[in-house]
């Protein structure tokens, strides 16, 4: 069971992309968030041309 509610605000520094794609970047940084808090690991960690802006937990 999930103990807590965990967010990232991130920033793309390059806006060549289409909203498609951002979109699927940010579906692949939440499953990452996912895979890492089952692992039992931070969820935090770098994503070459993303941005993490600030780590939320509640």
């Amino acid at each position: 069971m999930p103990d807590g509610t965990y967010a990232l605000r991130v920033r793309f520094s390059a806006n060549r992309y289409c909203l498609a794609i951002r979109q699927e970047v940010c579906a692949m940084m939440a499953l990452n968030m996912l895979r890492r808090w089952l692992n039992g690991e931070g969820i935090t960690s770098e994503h070459g041309w993303i941005d993490v802006v600030e780590s939320l937990t509640a």
